[in-house]
């Protein structure tokens, strides 16, 4: 019964120490870079891009055109 516990409390500790080296870092410059465009441009590119009635793949399946 000793040896689960202590395999746990292994894990547990590990988990803990690897989840600080990888922690989150403070970067703010990533957040402000997503958006550098210019939002009319991006709204057009998004206009363009959206599938046409006939090329929706819905959750019941593929559209039937005639």
């Amino acid at each position: 019964m000793r040896l689960p516990l202590a395999f746990a409390v292994l894990l547990l500790a590990s988990a803990q120490a690897l989840a600080e080296e990888m922690g989150a870092t403070d970067d703010l410059s990533y957040w402000s870079d997503w958006s550098d465009g210019d939002p009319a441009k991006h709204f057009l590119q998004r206009m363009a891009r959206r599938p046409r009635p006939q090329q929706f793949f819905g959750l019941m399946g593929k559209r039937d055109a005639g």
